[in-house]
């Protein structure tokens, strides 16, 4: 009787949540609803069933209730549907109401060539039902966020953090430090604490990488100055008429000129390090042996 709503009709019983049913249907769950819709309730009678999936999550065929994007993917659109099979054995008992089991799946589109997950894009996190790809700045120089990142990725003892520029080069600038989007291992010559690399003062040296700390090495022998930045702890020798009497000397003038009467070749140790002989005298000014005429 076209008067009659299908509410008045005495049928075996109301459809089941995830499902709707059109007038003649035989099953509880005659048919799923779309992708991209949730059944929340019993009883729905056309595709449109509650409504469309909300910003943040994705609904598979059959939802009964919508599912938040997983952690690292985000949806920025309404009705959203990963078309999952609603038979999925993983999706199936949390479709059906099982509250206890959580569907780890992730936000995005399907066509003929296969399905992409919307990624949370570098230097930022996604928790579970983000709605943007920018959804939380990544935090500061000692934590990284690559592409899909759920969380920030604390940076290793040793490495500092890089950021994008304008130009999409990898730059260790501060203009990007709460944006990090990957790690590097510490450069000779260089020390890094909480994600941010340093030269090693003058005075030390950096032989080797991933240094962690200011001392870096260790100090510059004697005999020897280690200027900022330094990879070798003999590279830099006193200069000749000077001497290097202490550890981690930082510049050129060492620990001072050499005494008169004595001379002083590269790398001396002592104000005194060889005695003139008798017949030449020592110039202060070039730290060379001078032969005396007679």
């Amino acid at each position: 009787d076209p008067e009659l709503s299908p509410l008045d009709y005495i049928c075996s019983g109301l459809c089941a949540r995830g499902y709707y049913c059109p007038p003649g249907s035989t099953s509880p769950e005659s048919v799923p609803c779309p992708a991209g819709r949730f059944g929340a309730v019993q009883g729905l009678m056309n595709a449109e069933c509650s409504g469309e999936c909300p910003l943040g999550h994705h609904c598979v065929l059959g939802t009964i209730s919508p599912i938040k994007c997983r952690a690292g993917t985000f949806s920025n659109r309404t009705g959203l549907g990963w078309p999952v099979p609603y038979t999925d054995s993983l999706a199936a008992s949390r479709l059906r109401g099982d509250e206890s089991f959580s569907v780890q799946s992730g936000c995005g589109v399907c066509n003929s060539d296969g399905c992409e997950e919307y990624l949370c894009y570098e230097g930022y996190y996604c928790p579970e039902g983000a709605i943007s790809g920018f959804e939380r700045e990544c935090g500061g120089t000692n934590v990284f966020c690559p592409e899909g990142s759920a969380q920030p990725i604390p940076v290793l003892p040793g490495y500092y953090t890089v950021g994008l520029t304008k130009s999409t080069d990898l730059e260790a600038t501060n203009e990007n430090k709460h944006r990090r989007v990957t790690q590097r291992i510490c450069e000779k010559g260089y020390f890094c604490s909480n994600g941010v690399r340093a030269k090693c003062p003058e005075g030390v040296y950096g032989a080797t990488v991933g240094l962690t700390t200011s001392l870096c090495s260790g100090y510059c022998p004697i005999g020897h100055y280690c200027p900022l930045g330094s990879t070798n702890d003999t590279t830099h020798r006193c200069p000749g008429g000077r001497y290097g009497s202490s550890h981690g000397l930082r510049s050129s003038a060492c620990s001072g000129l050499c005494e008169e009467g004595y001379y002083c070749p590269e790398a001396s140790v002592s104000p005194r390090q060889y005695q003139c002989a008798d017949t030449s005298y020592f110039s202060r000014a070039v730290g060379e042996i001078q032969s005396t005429i007679w």
